[in-house]
């Protein structure tokens, strides 16, 4: 690894959670956060809503992946969008 501000990453194992967090330490976020929103144009969901749609969901359905959908950005704030296959 020629970059010296990553170097005590390399051949380390660990939990991709905790690699987002040192390559945040590092200058690379990949987690975004809600600030974030507003620079990418992206039009941030009621934050309840967003919540009770996850808990319906997993409740409803045995297995499930998150996803973003390019409608869900053209609701209202208070409106969760979701497709099930």
């Amino acid at each position: 690894m020629n970059q010296p501000e990553l170097k005590h990453l390399n051949n380390k194992e660990m939990h991709p959670g905790i690699l987002f967090m040192e390559l945040s330490k590092c200058g690379i976020h990949l987690l975004p956060e809600d600030s974030d929103a507003e620079r990418a144009g992206i039009k941030l969901k009621d934050r309840d809503a967003e919540e009770k749609a996850i808990i319906d969901m997993a409740q409803t359905v045995k297995s499930f992946a998150f996803q973003s959908l390019k409608w869900s950005q053209q609701s209202p704030d208070d409106t969760i969008i979701c497709r099930f296959r």
